[in-house]
């Protein structure tokens, strides 16, 4: 059994194209049963009929300035996109980093982020003098 929303769609689509075969057979059953699909299928007879009466537009100005507002808006958020590509970026190279001090550390301890912990207190006596 189909439900409402399927003859809605057909009732649409009838105004748009030509429903063929099972389809129009379908909706023109429904109408025949459905008060309130025929009174909606008034309504958009009345809406379409509204349209076509309406004047065309004498100039493309609504059409220019909406689309330069686009166009504006796309332009504003170009810097956020970016921002958020830096973090991702930053974050990327962080992970990178880490993953290479563990890999040859083997930790994570403060003399291996430091980069210390090759160092013999030997060395930073002579690190130390040279400053």
């Amino acid at each position: 059994m189909k439900d409402d929303a399927y003859y809605q769609d057909l009732l649409a689509r009838s105004f748009d194209e030509e429903l063929e075969g099972e389809d129009r057979a379908d909706l023109e059953q429904a109408l025949r049963s459905s008060f309130e699909l025929r009174q909606q299928a008034a309504q958009y007879r009345k809406l379409r009929k509204a349209f076509r009466s309406m004047p065309a537009p004498e100039s493309n100005a609504f059409t220019d300035a909406v689309m330069l507002k686009v166009r504006q808006t796309a332009a504003d958020l170009l810097p956020v996109r970016w921002l958020y590509w830096a973090a991702a970026a930053s974050v990327a190279v962080i992970l990178v980093a880490g993953i290479s001090i563990y890999w040859s550390a083997g930790s994570f301890s403060p003399d291996a982020l430091v980069g210390v912990s090759e160092l013999a207190p030997e060395d930073a006596v002579t690190l130390l003098q040279a400053y």
